[in-house]
């Protein structure tokens, strides 16, 4: 474990020599064979510590120990058992023994106190006389050597060349230390677990050994081909092998002839004989070997390792048994097997030409990938650095950031993976074929070596932790230590050109301390039992922080970007391994590895800091004075970050409502000296305007909490005294971002600055913006930065700033109109700085003919004047509101003075009328007494561009309007003097004036018309049958023309204009009213204005709306009396089917006989006293004969006629029966709308009277024909007289003799 230990802290980059200082006191080491299969390339030295009379161990135990040897010693026993006595406790273990085998082993020294102090004396061709260990080495104490060394270099030299034969075994080797050259007929046995005890002799044989032969006894024989010779002897001596016979063969010149030996013991040793010759035609390098293994020693111990060494082979070979213990046969066994097999695999990797061997899937690969971690070790040179990923740090959060898109998530491996692919000639595993995380092996073809032969190196990438990776490059025949270099610092070079990844000047992978392994359970691995020993051998100080969510990525960020530390681990956001490597002040010193962890778990977060210093390298006091700093500067750092931090949580808890106002104060005093301040200076009234003052600040502080430009702001609650430094004032917080915050002081003293050109005074207040973010919790500031160190503040004093020169003048504006009557609401000094942050913009021009105090009434009510300033009026804000509320936009600016609301793009509504180019006031627009060039302007800001903002808009139309409505109205009043007369021209003038006066009564009548396909009345605009609509709007038209009650100009192509409504003569026009008649939309438009007002014009536009009505249900009816004459069937909403009463109209919204035609004429009968005895008879007689033409098929006895003018009537006759003693009438009944003419009134009746005539006569013949002796009544004696002259009196045409109804009745006498 020491030897491992060791070479895990040893560069990979030097050749290892390890040196042990011990007492040999319970060293516990592993067996030599144990040694030689991993590290026996790697020489051993050992320093004695124990003094030289404890080497008398057996000779010196006498009995008055011998209790104490058996008693159970205390631990305080134990450790001062050896004060300079002459024995070992017995429960201590003296292990010189092996130690001293194993140095001699690896070619490494065992130096006691006296050997160490005569080497130390003694130079090289100094050692004379017998008396000198040093004397029997002739390398040593020849005296022509040219440099002068003393023996311990010497012998360290000698360690460092394992492949240099001598023809003595004492050349070249250190003597054997004082007690070995007192006791080396000192019998040892093995002991059953593989470690040699203390009472043994150096024999690996049993007791009788002594007395046995010696014997050599092959054990294995192959042949490899092809095989480097190099690399072959190499591995044999980093097992332990040196080199003891070698030559060529006298029949064989071509052969060379090695042999190596391995000494397990001073009586056993296997020997590697190799017989080598070179491939010819190719590099002499290259060639194939045949090997012997022997094993030579006492007779019985060969073959006990024999048996079992043949079992191993064949299993069905029985073991014949052996009295010695098994267990190091078969370790031997086990060496001998795995020579053999790694002989194999180095013939195996050894690439004499490339050809096919990197192709994917070729055998040289997987044999590559297969090779375990020891293999590697043995076949290739080692070296070993670290890299570490730089990128994605986790305090750089992007999850709310707009750049979330583009934001990489690679912490830098990505292009390590990359950059060693491209590096590299093949990949030969990565990931996902291997057990470890994000590792992976690749080759490199490197450049041939003299003679062509073939080099490569094999790098493997593996994940130490979570952003460190060990890179191992293990070099193949790279052709010696400058070649080997060049290609590790060429791999190097790649790496540190890799973006987010550095190269790590010192290892540290090796050497991390790992909290996880405290306070388990279960029991210790390997690794764990490692870390802690690491832990143990390392300066460690902890310390407790409060806790906060954000304090880990604080303490990260900090740590790498001002300590420079290297972020290794991270989990979960609750622990944290960083680490640096700080530097040696000496020169090749590698500097000492600093690691900081931090951990959060319920408990709260601890911190612990480790530092180790360089193996081998001791420190003095100043290394103790630098930890101690170190330590002090951190903690203290780390805990005023975390009062901080926590300070910073108390007071972004006031941005939640459900949180409520937390304790302000102290968290400020805490977080203040941290903060880097910035004042900005905003323009205030002086001290003699209140009330401006106070609506200003009211305005800013509501903009600063109601502010949503991505800054949450909030009021503080803290006590002006508490804060020193500030003087009176409000305070505020504003977080920016997850990181940035700003403690804001909005100051409540007024300042002031006189200019120097005017000599005004202007006023101004401070708002101090005390900004930190998360990055600078961990120093305090020692003085004021600019503002514009921060984006985000600069971003939100710009916005605020911008907003204060809108702000600034609306509180003046607002201060003007709560104090109407207050001559002091604004001073002249403050409203000269109102002016300066306004300009202004002409919205309207109109020509004013005259001016009249109805003018400076209508400007008096909208717009309100300011004292001291005759030329600028402000909108008055009660008319402001109605205009704004009445509004259809959406953009809504309703400005209270008890809680003033505000947008960016507004500003006051102050204007200002410039007559003829000169400013004027309301009362000089009053005088104008001739045509004058009027312009009306409004401010805005400065910096405003773009559209008037919603306010300006409303305000400025309103006043647009009133402006050119007085000019319109002045128009229309020269204009009606024309009268009826008036010309084409006018008229035009006249429709423009009325669209741009303000008292105009507007009203629109929607057109419904008779449809026959559908037989109903349906609104023009929903229906599709144009072919009706035209037909019916040209009637309309012709009836507005005709008809109408209306007297109407033609004023366009359908539009009118109300002359008058009666014949009266008008030399002016009383009113204008315009008709407009749209066809498409079937919509008639009114537009009426009347000189004294809208209560007259909305008279005058009810009764023409009233007229147009009567037109279209006069138009209706035509429709309706045309479609009953053409269809010979009448419609319900003309006539009424009285057998359909009941059933569900389907005439829309009118009712059955809505439309029906008023009766136009009428004509009662005289009917003769038999036809008067049943009308209803005569009248179906009647019909029957005279009417049936103009019948209809829908309705009965209804008749429809249509004169030779194209009027349509309809008709019907109405019989009435007799009531008691009273006869019958019959009346012709006649509906329509205009009166019917002769036609109906005179031939038509004189027809029905006729036939009348006719059925009365007919019906008194039929009486006398059948009862001769009737009776004759006068009335029928009457009838008969007066029958000639009213038939005469009737038609004229026809004379009494030839009268188709004579009758010649004879009386007889009976």
């Amino acid at each position: 474990m020491l030897i491992s230990y060791g070479i895990s802290q040893m560069s990979s980059e030097a050749r290892p020599l390890l040196v042990v200082a011990t007492d040999c006191r319970a060293v516990a080491c592993d067996s030599i064979v144990d040694i030689l299969a991993l590290h026996s390339d790697v020489p051993l030295s050992v320093i004695d510590l124990s003094t030289s009379a404890a080497h008398e161990m057996e000779k010196h135990q006498d009995r008055e120990n011998q209790s104490a040897r058996h008693a159970r010693p205390s631990i305080a026993n134990l450790m001062a058992s050896d004060n300079g006595g002459s024995a070992f406790p017995l429960r201590i273990s003296n292990d010189k023994e092996a130690l001293c085998d194993i140095c001699s082993a690896t070619n490494g020294c065992f130096w006691d106190s006296d050997l160490l102090r005569q080497a130390a004396r003694t130079r090289t061709g100094k050692a004379t006389g017998a008396e000198s260990p040093f004397a029997a080495d002739h390398f040593f104490s020849n005296r022509r050597r040219p440099f002068q060394i003393n023996a311990i270099q010497w012998y360290t030299l000698f360690a460092l060349s394992p492949l240099t034969p001598t023809s003595n075994a004492h050349f070249g080797r250190p003597p054997p230390p004082f007690f070995r050259r007192k006791h080396t007929a000192r019998p040892r046995r093995p002991s059953s677990d593989g470690f040699f005890a203390e009472h043994t002799s150096r024999s690996l044989a049993s007791p009788s050994a002594s007395r046995q032969y010696h014997i050599k006894s092959t054990f294995s024989t192959y042949v490899i081909d092809p095989i480097r010779i190099l690399n072959l002897l190499q591995m044999r001596i980093k097992e332990g092998y040196r080199a003891h016979q070698y030559g060529a063969r006298t029949n064989d010149p071509d052969r060379v002839d090695i042999l190596l030996v391995l000494k397990l013991d001073s009586s056993t040793a296997l020997q590697y004989e190799l017989s080598y010759k070179a491939i010819p035609g190719h590099n002499h390098m290259v060639g194939s070997a045949r090997i012997i293994i022997y094993l030579s020693g006492e007779a019985e111990f060969v073959e006990s390792v024999k048996a079992e060494f043949v079992q191993i082979a064949d299993p069905r070979e029985g073991c014949h048994g052996s009295s010695l213990p098994t267990d190091m046969s078969s370790r031997i066994c086990r060496m001998l097997k795995l020579t053999q097999e790694e002989d194999t695999h180095q013939s195996d990797i050894v690439p004499t030409a490339w050809s096919n061997h990197l192709v994917p899937g070729a055998p040289f690969i997987k044999r590559l990938a297969n090779l375990s971690g020891e293999q590697r070790l043995l076949h290739f040179r080692h070296d070993q650095f670290d890299c570490v990923c730089v990128g994605n740090m986790p305090y750089n959060d992007h999850t709310a950031s707009f750049l979330n898109a583009f934001h990489d998530a690679d912490n830098g491996e990505n292009g390590l993976f990359t950059a060693l692919r491209e590096w590299a000639t093949q990949v030969i595993s990565w990931s996902q074929e291997t057990r470890q995380p994000n590792a992976m092996r690749l080759l490199k073809k490197l450049t041939p070596t003299s003679g062509g032969l073939a080099s490569y190196c094999h790098v493997e990438l593996i994940q130490s932790t979570s952003r460190t990776y060990t890179v191992s490059v293990e070099s193949f025949a790279c052709g010696g230590a400058a070649n080997r270099l060049k290609v590790l610092f060429s791999l190097h070079e790649v790496i540190r050109g890799i973006k987010d990844v550095h190269y790590v000047e010192k290892q540290i992978s090796p050497y991390l301390v790992s909290l996880g392994v405290h306070g388990k359970d279960k029991p210790l691995s390997q690794a764990d039992r490692h870390r802690l020993l690491l832990e143990k051998q390392h300066n460690h100080r902890s310390w407790d922080l409060m806790d906060d969510h954000e304090l880990l990525p604080l303490l990260i960020k900090r740590r790498v970007e001002i300590d420079n530390f290297y972020l290794l681990e991270e989990k979960d956001e609750n622990y944290a391994l960083l680490a640096r490597i700080q530097p040696g002040k000496e020169k090749g010193d590698a500097g000492d590895l600093v690691q900081y962890q931090i951990r959060k778990d319920r408990d709260g977060v601890v911190v612990h800091l480790h530092m180790e210093s360089e193996a081998g390298v001791i420190r003095g006091p100043a290394s103790s004075i630098f930890w101690e700093r170190l330590v002090s500067e951190l903690e203290s750092t780390d805990k005023k970050c975390g009062r901080a931090l926590s300070a910073r949580t108390t007071l972004l808890s006031n941005l939640d409502p459900k949180e409520g106002g937390a304790q302000s104060a102290d968290s400020m005093i805490t977080l203040l000296p941290y903060c880097s301040t910035a004042t900005l200076r905003l323009p205030f009234f002086h001290d003699w305007s209140p009330s401006a003052n106070s609506i200003l600040k009211q305005m800013l502080e509501n903009f600063l909490l109601e502010l949503e430009d991505g800054v949450q702001l909030a009021r503080l609650s803290v006590d002006d005294r508490e804060v020193e430094g500030f003087g009176e004032g409000d305070w505020f917080i504003a977080k920016y971002d997850s990181e940035t915050m700003s403690l804001v002081h909005l100051s409540h003293t007024t300042r002031f600055d006189v200019s120097n050109h005017s000599g005004i005074s202007f006023g101004f207040r401070e708002l101090c913006f005390c900004t930190i973010s998360i990055s600078d919790l961990y120093f305090t500031r020692r003085e004021d930065v600019g503002v514009e160190e921060y984006i985000s503040v600069s971003a939100l004093s710009e916005t605020i700033e911008s907003a204060h020169k809108t702000l600034y003048p609306m509180a003046a504006y607002l201060a003007i109109q709560r104090d109407r009557e207050d001559a002091n609401a604004i001073h002249v000094d403050d409203f000269i700085g109102v002016l300066r942050e306004l300009r202004w913009v002409e919205i309207v021009r109109v020509v004013v003919e005259r001016g009249s105090t109805k003018l400076a009434s209508l400007i008096k009510s909208l717009l309100l004047g300011v004292k001291g300033e005759p030329f600028h009026l402000c909108y008055k804000l009660d008319e402001l509101n109605h205009l704004t509320a009445d509004s259809e936009s959406k953009q809504r600016e309703v400005v209270e003075v008890s809680r003033p609301q505000f947008q960016t793009a507004a500003s006051p509504l102050l204007f200002r009328f410039m007559m003829d180019n000169q400013p004027a006031t309301a009362k000089a627009l009053a005088d104008i007494h001739k045509s004058s060039n009027v312009a009306l302007m409004v401010s805005v800001r400065r910096d405003h561009n773009g559209p008037l903002p919603v306010s300006h808009q409303l305000a400025g139309v309103r006043l647009s309007r009133l402006l050119t409505s007085y000019t319109a109205a002045q128009t229309l009043e020269r204009l009606r003097i024309h009268g009826p007369d008036i010309a084409d021209n006018d008229l035009r003038l006249a429709k423009i004036c009325l669209k741009r006066v303000m008292d105009v009564e507007t009203d629109k009548v929607f057109l419904s018309f008779y449809i026959s396909k559908l037989d109903r009345v349906i609104p023009v605009r929903t229906t599709n049958t144009e072919e009706e609509i035209e037909n019916a709007m040209r009637i309309f038209d012709h009836e507005m023309k005709r008809s109408s009650p209306l007297i109407l100009k033609a004023s366009g192509p359908r539009g009118f204009l109300v002359i008058r409504r009666d014949e009266g003569f008008m030399e002016e026009l009383p009113y204008w009213c315009f008709i407009n008649i749209a066809q498409e939309q079937g919509v008639v438009s009114l537009h009426v204005w009347h000189p004294s007002g809208l209560q007259l014009a909305r008279r005058i536009v009810s009764e023409t709306r009233d007229a147009i009505s009567q037109t279209s249900h006069r138009v209706n009816q035509l429709l309706l009396l045309h479609h009953m004459h053409s269809s010979r069937a009448a419609s319900m909403l003309l006539v009424p089917d009285e057998q359909q009463e009941n059933r569900e109209n389907d005439g829309g919204p009118f009712a059955p006989g809505y439309f029906s035609c008023p009766v136009t004429f009428t004509y009662s009968f005289d009917l003769f006293h038999m036809c008067a005895a049943n009308p209803k008879q005569v009248a179906a007689a009647l019909e029957s004969t005279v009417l049936h033409i103009f019948g209809l098929s829908n309705r009965r006895g209804l008749y429809v006629y249509k004169d030779e003018a194209g009027k349509v009537l309809y008709m019907y006759l109405e019989a009435r029966e007799g009531e008691q003693g009273s006869e019958g009438s019959l009346t012709l009944v006649v509906r329509g709308i205009d009166k019917p003419n002769e036609a109906v009134t005179e031939q038509l009746v004189r027809l029905l009277t006729k036939r009348l005539m006719q059925l009365g006569l007919d019906m008194l013949s039929l009486t006398v024909t059948k009862n001769p002796f009737r009776k004759w009544k006068e009335a029928d004696i009457s009838f008969v007289q007066k029958y000639a002259k009213e038939w005469e009196a009737i038609d004229d045409s026809i004379s009494a003799s030839r009268l188709p109804a004579t009758r010649v009745y004879i009386l007889t006498q009976i």
